[in-house]
């Protein structure tokens, strides 16, 4: 069964199930556990995700269909780039991390926190989710204040 179609219920039925047991304070913590990894996919799969592709399409939409063009700005082509590079970055790296927190949480409970894997795979994706979201954040103000430089044709 994939991981990704498993929920949270199941997954604490799972550990609890191979426990044997659990008490109310476990349950507790257990639940931090699938809480902090549904927040972390929440924030890329909800947030990131769709301002990157919004990002892009307002950039599509700048040089289709206004006088500014595709490369007639350096702050475009920077959009440019810098969007395409999120959403690269973010389908290569930042999903599959997510995917394998979840995966490690739901083998291990409450002891992956002590996983090396898992809490590689954790600060993996928070360091890309913070880089990319700073970096939308950058893209968003370019996106407003369409710095005037104008980039020159070679004749």
């Amino acid at each position: 069964m994939n991981n990704r179609q498993v929920s949270d219920n199941d997954l604490k039925f799972k550990y609890i199930q191979n426990q044997g047991g659990v008490t109310s304070r476990v349950l507790l913590k257990l639940d931090t556990i699938f809480n902090v990894n549904r927040i972390v996919y929440f924030i890329d799969m909800r947030i990131l995700v769709p301002s990157a592709i919004l990002s892009l399409l307002t950039g599509w939409i700048y040089s289709q269909l206004t006088p500014w063009g595709y490369f007639k700005h350096g702050w475009l082509i920077f959009k440019w780039v810098i969007t395409v590079l999120i959403i690269v970055l973010g389908t290569i790296f930042s999903e599959p991390c997510i995917a394998k927190t979840v995966e490690i949480s739901g083998q291990l409970g409450l002891d992956s926190v002590k996983n090396s894997d898992y809490r590689w795979y954790m600060n993996s994706h928070l360091t890309m989710g913070v880089c990319m979201t700073g970096t939308l954040i950058i893209a968003v103000f370019i996106s407003i204040l369409k710095p005037k430089k104008i980039v020159k044709k070679n004749a």
